[in-house]
């Protein structure tokens, strides 16, 4: 009787052209995604590559200056000068590559710059170098596979399950359909199934495509686990959204009353709920202000730069050898 069910259940969405519409848009925002986080990854790599480049170039001038004997075009650009081989020449890049997964959610990463430029200045130096980003186009996010999960994808599941028992019964075959040996509790466990294989198999395969595409070795092990992570947060969050169709359809109500109860849910779930939950965070854990952070350090800096006298003093007390006969002591 399942084979019947499912035979069934496969001519009526094929009719009904709904599953086509879902695949076809499944398809274009997944692939527009994957092609959306590619490019970002591989900027990111190009731009750490960049740098890494700039790094081993700038060292190796300086090595060949010194293994030579070579004086320096200018002295205050000496690579013999400690001070200036910290501030300057000698700069290293703390980088942070993209994971191998990092096309399907591109996360937090741009937000923040992929390296760092660890130098010996002052921490409020330090922090001046950082990519410059439009603020507008970070709050906007990218679109990537991530997105599509959590934003469209509900929305497809509904299209296709809002009237999983309402149209049965609009339809008057849902009488004929119980006239059989079936109980209703099969004939919606063996309808849900059915709709959530095709679907989860669509995701699902376009995943591994985009992570073939993206030359990602599935045999890596130390791919696998973020891999299986992606297929158990998305077969889980499916199962969420078939379970609530399920329910709704459940009340016996029309198929225009389950899509407009199961749109709000969407909104709640999807849109207010996160907000509400993000704003009472916010409240009772503000992030703390950059700008303090950086009033602090620069009152740290000067209470360090009004005991450099004193240190000075103590210092030339133990060494009175090295004291300039001269010079005012700096």
């Amino acid at each position: 009787m399942l084979f019947q069910i499912v035979k069934h259940e496969w001519r009526n969405l094929t009719a009904d052209r709904t599953l086509w519409w879902v695949v076809f848009i499944l398809v274009v925002a997944i692939g527009y995604g994957v092609y959306n986080g590619t490019s970002w990854v591989t900027f990111l790599e190009e731009t750490i590559e960049t740098a890494l480049q700039e790094e081993h170039d700038r060292l190796a001038k300086a090595q060949y200056t010194v293994a030579n004997g070579l004086e320096p075009e200018r002295e205050s650009r000496s690579p013999y000068s400690a001070r200036y081989i910290g501030r300057r020449m000698g700069l290293r890049y703390a980088y942070l590559p993209p994971a191998p997964l990092a096309s399907l959610s591109v996360g937090q990463s741009d937000l923040y710059p992929p390296y760092f430029l660890v130098n010996t200045q002052s921490p409020q130096r330090q922090k001046r170098h950082s990519e410059l980003e439009n603020p507008n186009h970070l709050l906007e996010s990218r679109f990537d596979p991530a997105f599509v999960m959590v934003y469209l994808f509900p929305l497809l599941i509904l299209a296709l399950t809002y009237n999983l028992i309402s149209s049965e019964r609009e339809q008057g075959t849902l009488a004929m359909v119980l006239s059989q040996p079936v109980s209703l509790q099969k004939f919606v466990v063996s309808k849900v199934g059915f709709r959530a294989f095709l679907v989860l198999a669509l995701v699902i395969g376009l995943s591994f495509l985009a992570f073939l595409l993206n030359g990602v070795n599935l045999l890596d092990g130390s791919v696998t686990p973020s891999l299986l992570m992606w297929i158990g947060i998305v077969v889980a969050y499916s199962a969420f959204w078939f379970g609530l169709a399920v329910v709704v359809n459940a009340f016996g109500q029309s198929s225009a009353t389950n899509a407009i109860i199961l749109a709000a849910l969407w909104l709640g779930f999807v849109v207010l709920v996160p907000s509400v939950v993000g704003l009472v965070v916010k409240s009772l854990y503000p992030v703390p202000s950059g700008v303090e952070f950086i009033v602090a350090l620069r009152e740290a800096s000067m209470n360090a730069r009004a005991e450099e006298a004193q240190l000075l003093s103590v210092f030339y007390e133990d060494h009175p050898e090295l004291l300039p006969e001269d010079e005012q002591p700096d």
